[in-house]
């Protein structure tokens, strides 16, 4: 499903960069539920999984040097809220769109 949304790329330094906005555009968000397994011993472990965003005419050199995204919608509502994923590899672009990875924080 498509959104309308504003970006915020940010960079988790401490030189006070401004993040970088880009309102109005449209991605495409996929989430894998978490992995939540109970032990014999009877405690349970959660493995957390990463968004998948394609983001409408991105660049993947926008991306760079970005360590947290932030996707609102218009409403002010976050709908991802986590950190720039590179471990499943680094952003990409696929026919017109920037594909990468965030891990929404807890």
């Amino acid at each position: 499903m498509q959104h309308i949304v504003e970006i915020n790329l940010i960079s988790n330094s401490s030189a006070g960069i401004t993040p970088k906005k880009f309102a109005a555009q449209t991605v495409e968000i996929t989430h894998e539920p978490d992995t939540v397994l109970t032990g014999v011993d009877g405690h349970v472990s959660r493995g957390r999984h990463p968004s998948t965003i394609r983001w409408l005419g991105g660049t993947a050199s926008a991306l760079q040097g970005i360590t947290n995204v932030k996707i609102v919608e218009g409403r002010g509502t976050a709908l991802i809220d986590g950190e720039l994923n590179t471990h499943n590899g680094v952003p990409r672009e696929v026919d017109g769109w920037v594909v990468f990875d965030v891990l929404k924080s807890e």
